[in-house]
């Protein structure tokens, strides 16, 4: 019996071993086959807009444009809080257990280039997290609420074509939609206050807690897809990384987390950008 079970294990990992290396193919042929078509695609936008027609069209377009922009927008945070740091899987959901709400920014954007733009924004968020009410995770969950506020100033990067980018600064683009991505990294101050409580169990264990209202620092990171859809007006949903300098934006400081040891949040919004004919 002993060897029967032996041979089985043996025919199992084979099989096993053989099924890994079936996948293993299978991911390199689509990754190879996406690198291709990639590669393909980026050759041909190049090769456009590198064009002398295309650089002229460029910048004849931005030298006429309009460079100030206003934005405004909303949309949700959620935080990498302490409440999930101590191994256990919230009943209550990621997001309730982490803390989430709102968040409201505005910014004024002026364009250098047609590829570079320096941004000062204004942020506004507010966390609510929940403990988690089942009896064995009641040692190491909690409740907290906190808001900050934040200025931030940040270098923004349009990636795309000359072609793309000579129709985002145009007067007129005569009822078409333009679409350009871009990226940002900024450095900020955030001003923040925060309290947290536990039910049926004493307060989270901490150290040093700082006096509210605290100070700390923010270095904003984010990726989004701005929509030209008229002559004054864009939109663009935007996706936010918050590197904070703080381990207390849920007034609680326990070592681990998802995304390192520091209260990191990640805002998700729809942004809206005025560039007025001045």
């Amino acid at each position: 019996m002993f060897k029967n079970t032996l041979m089985q294990n043996f025919y199992l990992s084979n099989n096993y071993q053989t099924m890994l290396k079936k996948i293993h193919m299978k991911a390199l042929f689509l990754a190879a086959t996406l690198v291709f078509l990639l590669s393909f695609t980026i050759d041909a936008q190049a090769q456009r807009s590198y064009s002398p027609k295309f650089r002229g069209s460029l910048y004849n377009s931005f030298r006429r444009a309009d460079k100030w922009t206003f934005i405004a927008g909303t949309g949700i945070s959620v935080m990498n809080s302490d409440n999930t740091t101590r191994n256990y899987s919230s009943s209550i959901g990621l997001m309730k257990g982490n803390g989430y709400g709102v968040n409201a920014n505005a910014g004024v954007m002026y364009q250098f280039t047609p590829q570079v733009a320096l941004l000062g924004n204004l942020e506004y968020a507010r966390f609510n997290g929940a403990q988690d009410m089942a009896g064995y995770k009641l040692k190491n969950s909690f409740s907290f609420s906190s808001e900050a506020v934040s200025f931030s100033g940040s270098a923004v990067f349009n990636i795309a074509n000359n072609y793309t980018l000579a129709g985002l600064y145009r007067r007129s683009i005569r009822n078409r939609m333009i679409m350009v991505p871009y990226a940002k990294v900024g450095l900020g101050v955030m001003r923040y206050n925060a309290v947290s409580f536990g039910e049926a169990t004493d307060e989270p264990d901490s150290e040093f807690k700082p006096t509210y209202p605290a100070i700390a620092a923010v270095i904003p990171v984010s990726a989004g897809l701005r929509f030209r859809c008229s002559n004054e007006f864009s939109f663009a949903p935007e996706l936010t990384l918050n590197l904070t300098t703080t381990d207390y934006l849920d007034n609680t400081k326990r070592k681990g987390g998802y995304t390192g040891s520091t209260d990191q949040f990640v805002t998700a919004s729809i942004k809206v950008f005025y560039t007025p004919h001045l």
